[in-house]
């Protein structure tokens, strides 16, 4: 069984393939994450303080667009909460009944 987990990261810790989801901010405070589950294939910094980036993505919005734009300094801080997955193997019935 493939059980997805997710586990805290920054942008920076950011990598090709990275399956991401994305801060939900209201006036500057966390309040949950956005679905979908998005793949990115690349960080872009647009601000040299690190207050506004791109996000490239694998596959389109349903907008068709392929990026999101990432902008504010508390939304970039909250980072993002990327998947983790864990294969977990259970024993067959065949093995617990011995």
């Amino acid at each position: 069984m493939t059980i997805h987990q997710f586990e805290a990261a920054s942008y920076d810790q950011l990598t090709h393939g990275d399956r991401i989801k994305l801060p939900q901010m209201y006036a500057g405070t966390l309040t949950g994450w956005w679905w979908p589950i998005l793949t990115i294939t690349r960080v872009d910094w647009i601000r040299h303080d690190h207050t506004a980036l791109m996000l490239r993505l694998a596959q389109p919005m349903p907008g068709g667009d392929r990026f999101v734009l990432v902008a504010g300094r508390a939304t970039v801080e909250a980072g993002v909460r990327r998947v983790v997955t864990q294969t977990i193997t259970h024993p067959t019935s065949a093995h617990a009944a011995v």
